[in-house]
């Protein structure tokens, strides 16, 4: 089941590039999961909308270190139970075509085979909003699937919010936002799980490095002060570029 591939198979940046301690917190597992999903609308004539609107056609992963480095990946297709036509708009958003979901694996078959890559040692899960979890919790609970990732000792944890309020946001930012706003290029496919989920964890390795955190408050705190109109929204490397044009010159010794 499923396309596991190690870090080899997609660019990564080295862990060494971190300081030894860059990114860990007090109480995370040395192994997290960022997961993605991306889903496919029901049909009405199967399944009323209000009881399931949408399926999961395919799970991405990524498994990080502690310093929530990438390791490696996991991707899978799965098959819906309630339509059997991938929607013309969801097809034109991921790519995912009717073929690659009409010879994929029930979404029970699924999970179990994300479970078995991700290991029984202990991980913490992440994901870009709540809306992934959502989506399981409603479609197993519907299907009447058991998951370890509903286990209620499996944390998941917001990074969308996490990220908003590093960056003192009052809205949420899209993925591709996100990363624009941090100084990175999204790799690979936008709405692909798999990259999704690897562009994601890039991006918290990123966040959680010590040299974001104080570059971002330093060019924060000089923009907020001088030029707090054209501010909001700049990338972190153009807020300090600005942050350093505003800075005043030092006095000729006299």
């Amino acid at each position: 089941y499923g396309d596991h591939r190690d870090l080899h198979s997609f660019p990564t940046r080295r862990s060494s590039d971190l300081t030894e301690n860059c990114g860990k917190r007090k109480g995370v597992l040395q192994m997290s999961i960022f997961i993605d999903l991306e889903m496919n609308t029901t049909d009405t004539r199967l399944v009323r909308r209000k009881k399931l609107k949408n399926e999961v056609i395919e799970i991405g992963a990524v498994r990080m270190d502690d310093a929530f480095h990438p390791l490696d990946r996991f991707r899978i297709f799965v098959r819906p139970q309630y339509n059997g036509v991938i929607e013309r708009k969801i097809y034109k958003l991921t790519g995912i075509s009717n073929g690659a979901v009409s010879d994929a694996v029930s979404l029970p078959e699924a999970l179990d085979a994300l479970e078995a890559w991700c290991g029984s040692d202990g991980y913490e899960i992440y994901a870009w909003s709540t809306s992934d979890l959502c989506q399981l919790r409603k479609e197993c609970g519907f299907k009447g699937i058991d998951s370890v990732f509903l286990d209620e000792m499996v944390q998941w944890h917001d990074f969308q919010e996490d990220f908003r309020q590093m960056l003192g946001e009052k809205n949420i930012l899209s993925l591709s936002n996100a990363m624009h706003r941090a100084g990175l290029e999204p790799e690979g496919s936008l709405h692909d799980a798999s990259w999704d989920a690897y562009n994601s964890a890039r991006l918290m390795e990123t966040a959680y490095s010590e040299d974001f955190a104080v570059d971002l408050a330093n060019a924060q705190d000089a923009c907020y002060q001088e030029a707090p109109k054209i501010q909001g929204g700049l990338p972190l490397d153009m807020m300090m570029k600005l942050a350093a044009l505003l800075q005043p010159e030092p006095c000729a010794a006299v």
